[in-house]
């Protein structure tokens, strides 16, 4: 094989350096919950959402007088608080189809 050839079989045979974009069809591509039509690839718009819990700022004390750490996992007496235990974006879009608003969870 002559040295041009041999680069361009390099070249087609290289993984790229980026992954692919998926495209319509491939597993993992977003598909509407109701009809089963292809969606955007992009979300129309993103919300976000947290679950808060509040903390009252006094470590636990076990039966067996072992202190224990605060709601918030901090081991000193301090002031009450609201702290966040789990965040996720709900990522919306909408069907062309039938019209349905698909929302998937990324947490």
């Amino acid at each position: 094989m002559t040295s041009l050839g041999a680069r361009f079989d390099a070249w087609l045979t290289t993984p790229p350096e980026e992954p692919d974009i998926l495209i319509p069809g491939d597993p993992g591509y977003p598909r509407c919950g109701r009809c089963g039509r292809f969606l955007k690839r992009e979300p129309e718009s993103v919300t976000t959402g947290e679950l808060r819990e509040h903390c009252d700022g006094i470590p636990a004390l076990h039966a067996q007088r072992v202190l224990l750490d605060a709601a918030c996992g901090t081991f000193r007496e301090h002031a009450p608080h609201e702290f966040t235990t789990h965040g996720w974006d709900e990522q919306h879009r909408t069907c062309k189809g039938c019209g349905h608003d698909n929302i998937t969870i990324d947490a």
